[in-house]
């Protein structure tokens, strides 16, 4: 959708709907819990359907970083930043997901979004020699991004990693 298109759609709708602005606070840009909404996990019509349901909930109580990924795509990767070098001020940071305060980070790759949990992005920084994982830049007029490069493929199974470390983590702790 084109940005003109998105504008008129957006005028349009607010009419009908709430609408809650984009933060400029270093550290997420939109905190979905100010809409006050849930949903109602009764009105499932199976029982296959909780987990989803309980998920987009979940994500409606969240804040969110929102990263638009144009170039994933042909590269069939996610570039997940961690440190920013700031060309004017000759100045190395951290930034992206070291910094972020976001519960979530969405990847708009064209018209598919994928939300992860910033602490699975970090899992993912923190492992990143063990899982082999190279880093990528990203380079324009004022900085250089450095982030990893984590190829689509991978994501899952690295979630399932992810998800496996941390119950047998839970489970030493009981």
């Amino acid at each position: 959708m084109e940005f003109d298109e998105v504008l008129k759609h957006y005028e349009k709708s607010k009419k009908t709907r709430r609408v809650i602005d984009l933060n400029d606070n270093n550290k997420n840009d939109v905190d979905l819990s100010k809409l006050n909404v849930g949903i109602n996990i009764k009105s499932c019509f199976c029982k296959s359907e909780v987990s989803g349901v309980v998920g987009l909930d979940n994500l409606l109580q969240s804040t969110v970083e929102i990263k638009n990924h144009y170039s994933a795509i042909p590269f069939n990767s996610l570039f997940i930043e961690y440190k920013t070098f700031f060309k004017e001020r000759d100045s190395n940071e951290d930034s992206g997901i070291l910094t972020s305060k976001a519960d979530m980070w969405l990847f708009q790759l064209d018209e598919i979004s994928l939300f992860y949990p910033i602490e699975f992005l970090k899992w993912m920084y923190n492992n990143r020699n063990t899982l082999n994982l190279q880093d990528g830049y990203s380079n324009d007029e004022s900085h250089v991004a450095t982030g990893l490069i984590v190829p689509f493929g991978l994501i899952i199974p690295l979630y399932e990693q992810y998800v496996r470390q941390k119950r047998l983590k839970e489970l030493k702790t009981q």
